[in-house]
């Protein structure tokens, strides 16, 4: 488990450690992480916010996507999350 004191930016927007590697270097050494697992930790939870906004978009009466599109949307979303919180 990763534990640290975020800033008020930080818990009001988690995608501020995606982007900046300071941010997820003090992370890091603030809980005795690797910088690559507090990476894949912030990856998680935006993939995790995408999942949960097409999850309310079904049960609002959305379309499901068919289970092979959804294979490959989660792929594209995964490769796409973890590209981002590299830069």
């Amino acid at each position: 488990m990763i534990q640290y004191f975020p800033s008020q930016k930080e818990r009001e927007k988690p995608e501020l450690l995606a982007e900046s590697p300071e941010r997820r270097k003090r992370v890091a050494q603030a809980s005795g992480k690797t910088e690559q697992q507090v990476s894949q930790l912030v990856a998680q939870l935006l993939q995790m916010r995408v999942r949960m906004k097409n999850l309310m978009g079904v049960m609002e009466g959305g379309s499901i996507p068919s289970l092979s599109n959804l294979e490959d949307a989660l792929k594209t979303e995964q490769k796409n999350v973890l590209s981002n919180s590299k830069d």
